[in-house]
């Protein structure tokens, strides 16, 4: 529990930082090896964040960090959450509203494909191609960010659903399943 604590006390220390730079702090975790406290920081914001945005919080919220009494000889990682990143949290149902997401529900073999519409009440709801489909709290086992699914994306294509996180299509057209 001391793990969590620690995490809940960075997140607290940083995450006005950050929203103030107009991100959201998608994940914290902090470990520790050999005396060192490695933080690692995750954040979005609509656009994207590249390289120079994580060196920009980087910048900012690392003196914050010296402050959370717990921590020794920080290391800090801050990167984008990735176009296919799976989601850890429900929190992040509304940090990605409007991004493309496949859920694998709870008692069901399918995933489902759509854009995340909503949040609320603990409900996810999807905009999916047969209309709007709701997750209640519980129902969902599994849920990643497809960025083929979002509707400005350049790669988006194909019906949400029709084909599974795993699989890609080659160069050839022909499609393989990662292992």
């Amino acid at each position: 529990m001391y793990a969590d604590r620690l995490e809940q006390s960075v997140r607290e220390e940083i995450e006005p930082a950050i929203s103030a730079m107009g991100y959201a702090l998608v994940e914290v975790s902090v470990g520790r090896r050999r005396g060192v406290s490695h933080v690692v920081v995750v954040l979005h914001r609509d656009g994207g964040v590249g390289v120079e945005q994580c060196v920009e919080v980087s910048r900012a919220i690392k003196p914050r960090l010296e402050l959370v009494e717990g921590l020794a000889d920080v290391t800090l990682e801050v990167s984008s959450p990735g176009i296919e990143r799976t989601l850890k949290d429900p929190s992040e149902y509304s940090i990605f509203r409007g991004r493309g997401v496949r859920v694998l529900p709870a008692g069901d073999g399918e995933w489902v494909g759509g854009v995340i519409e909503a949040f609320r009440d603990g409900t996810l709801v999807l905009r999916t191609p047969a209309g709007s489909r709701e997750f209640p709290p519980g129902a969902v086992r599994r849920a990643r960010l497809d960025y083929r699914l979002d509707p400005e994306s350049p790669d988006a294509g194909g019906t949400p659903g029709d084909r599974p996180p795993n699989e890609r299509t080659d160069t050839s057209g022909e499609r393989s399943h990662a292992v």
